[in-house]
């Protein structure tokens, strides 16, 4: 059974989380995921909301995949789930995701990276994504693992597009299992963190409006596992 404490801020979080939240950040949503086991999406069709256990309120997830058997579920023991993302089989065009609506452009988006993504086959990307329209285009800051580095790309051109690779980052200590990875948009600004500490800041006006964000997947090796996905203003 998962256990938890109350910060100084009220917020009820994890023991076993770190919750680096600066006392000018709001929470938009969030989700432990430890609600009964169910679908998040299956099949593009949304099954639950977030749970907002951290903070924030109930949002609707939302999904898209080129592919026909596309799922995100909750996993695991009672009290103890996860975030777990169906593997993918049609190669690197291939992208899992899931998000919500965050009612705001400018927005941090953060996840515990329960395990890395597995890389048989090829591809091995997993992480978070920020600003992401309804087909598979969007920022995506994620672990590359054929290469053990923290990638920040910009999709373009639909399910069919390309990756443009904007940042790449190596971590110190390198990248594990449990890290936190995190994403902060706010106009053409694009900021990056690996367990807290800023990788590193870039500029791209691609696009400032689009709203939805999330986690995603583009792995055919180990499904990729999240647990504590937060949404925050400020």
């Amino acid at each position: 059974m998962r256990t938890y404490v109350r910060q100084s801020s009220g917020l009820i979080v994890p023991a076993t989380r770190k919750l680096a939240v600066a006392a000018s950040l709001t929470f938009i949503s969030s989700d432990v995921f430890d609600n009964n086991a169910s679908n998040v999406v299956n099949n593009g069709t949304p099954g639950t909301n977030t749970d907002a256990a951290l903070g924030g309120v109930a949002k609707a997830w939302g999904g898209v995949s080129p592919g026909s058997n596309f799922f995100a579920y909750r996993s695991g023991i009672a009290g103890a789930r996860y975030l777990e993302m169906a593997t993918t089989t049609a190669g690197d065009t291939t992208i899992n995701k899931v998000y919500i609506d965050a009612g705001v452009a400018d927005y941090h988006v953060e996840a515990v990276m329960k395990t890395l993504p597995g890389a048989a086959g090829g591809v091995g990307k997993a992480g978070i994504l920020a600003r992401s329209s309804g087909n598979s285009d969007g920022y995506f800051l994620g672990v590359d693992n054929t290469t053990g580095n923290v990638v920040l790309w910009k999709r373009t051109g639909g399910f069919g597009g390309s990756w443009t690779v904007l940042a790449t980052y190596t971590p110190v200590p390198a990248i594990a299992a449990g890290g936190k990875i995190r994403l902060w948009v706010k106009g053409s600004t694009l900021k990056s963190y690996w367990n807290d500490t800023l990788l590193g800041t870039i500029t791209d006006t691609w696009n400032t409006t689009i709203q939805l964000g999330g986690v995603f997947s583009n792995t055919t090796g180990t499904a990729a596992q999240f647990d504590n996905v937060c949404w925050y203003v400020g």
